[in-house]
């Protein structure tokens, strides 16, 4: 009886130390697992950082061009401001060309009036000079009778 209660004591024994061999396997993997999830996730952590640096390059590229766009925008605005500047200055500009076109061409027909009339003078001034020539002939000639 006590061979068989020894017997039975070493059978728990060796019973539970089956069990912790069990046990400490079972923890090994376990632990195996758990520093290959680590690993795992310090990859995806790598990972996600390289991706959030990238992210941060181009929300810092975007920024810049935004900026230029907003630039680009003022200098768009300034340049219609100057456009419809110049477009006044234009419309200004042939009003007074239609307007001193006008000038010239009263000028003009002033100065053909003009022109007859000094024609029209020369003609009567020659007339008269002949007229007077005539004049002093017809003199002279009474004088010498």
């Amino acid at each position: 009886e006590m061979l068989e209660s020894e017997r039975e004591s070493l059978l728990k024994e060796l019973d539970q130390a089956h069990g912790e061999a069990e046990g400490k396997d079972q923890l090994q993997r376990a632990v195996s697992a758990l520093e290959s999830d680590r690993d795992s996730l310090r990859m995806e952590l790598d990972q996600c950082l390289k991706s959030l640096d990238e992210a941060k390059l181009r929300a810092e590229s975007l920024a810049q061009v935004k900026g230029e766009v907003e630039c680009q925008r003022d200098e768009n605005a300034f340049l219609a401001a100057a456009v419809s500047d110049l477009k006044m200055t234009n419309k200004s500009l042939q009003l007074s060309l239609e307007t001193s076109q006008t000038e010239i061409d009263s000028l003009k027909e002033t100065v053909e009036s003009q022109s007859k009339e000094k024609e029209c003078l020369q003609n009567q001034l020659a007339e008269t000079k002949a007229a007077n020539d005539s004049l002093k002939d017809a003199n002279s000639a009474l004088q010498e009778d």
